[in-house]
């Protein structure tokens, strides 16, 4: 894949969108794609945090989804989420 949004996964595509039902089945029916990577080395929780989609955060954790999974870069799912909501308090 190549992370452009077309190339991404159903799984990627639905916590990003905040679309449970979507996120559900294709997790269920593939299980491989809970820890899927994109290009950027995204799994679907770090697709679900960074939209700030927590309905998908909360999915994906009780489905199993890692918080220390890294990126490309380094950066976990928690990282990424401790970010978010520093980016959000300081507004």
């Amino acid at each position: 894949m190549d992370g452009t949004e077309s190339e991404l996964s159903p799984a990627h595509r639905a916590a990003a969108d905040g679309d449970m039902d979507v996120l559900t089945h294709a997790i269920q029916t593939d299980p491989v794609l809970l820890e899927c990577t994109d290009a950027e080395g995204y799994v679907p929780l770090a697709h679900a945090v960074m939209a700030e989609k927590l309905d998908s955060v909360k999915l994906l954790l009780k489905m199993g989804a890692s918080v220390n999974r890294q990126d490309n870069l380094g950066r976990t799912c928690l990282a990424m989420a401790a970010y978010q909501v520093r980016l959000t308090s300081a507004d």
